[in-house]
């Protein structure tokens, strides 16, 4: 598929009009930054960009919550910091309540307004995410 197809894909599944469909579609890519890609195969664009379609068609959706499980796993280092900038302020703007589930501790920190921290299967600690973070870096 397509980046633009497959943004789109959830609003096909709801039978959504043609020309809502597209409106929005171009919208959340614009904002996205990939409406220059919108005709590239998903499969083929970076793994930022990838991404960046994921959190695209998630969004698109208007979902009450979103739940996101390692989502910056499959980026090197130096995209990760880039991307946890961008899931941040999108986040933030989206107002939408999200829940991430990560292994790394700076997404924690830069993500996170609460958290909480597991192990073994138990609440080890919640709380605001620097001070969790804070308490889980010393556990290591």
């Amino acid at each position: 598929m397509s980046v633009y197809d497959n943004v789109a894909f959830g609003l096909r599944a709801r039978k959504m009009p043609a020309e809502d469909i597209d409106r929005r579609v171009e919208k959340h890519l614009k904002e996205a930054g990939l409406w220059e890609i919108r005709r590239a195969k998903a499969a083929d664009v970076s793994g930022g960009q990838k991404q960046r379609v994921a959190l695209a068609r998630a969004l698109i959706i208007e979902p009450k919550l979103l739940l996101l499980d390692e989502p910056l796993s499959a980026l090197d280092v130096r995209r990760q910091v880039a991307m946890r900038a961008e899931l941040r302020e999108t986040i933030r703007a989206c107002g939408v309540p999200c829940i991430i589930v990560t292994h790394d501790l700076r997404d924690v920190v830069s993500l996170g307004d609460n958290a909480c921290l597991l192990e073994r299967g138990r609440v080890a600690m919640r709380g605001r995410a620097e001070d969790v973070a804070s308490w889980g870096a010393g556990q290591e």
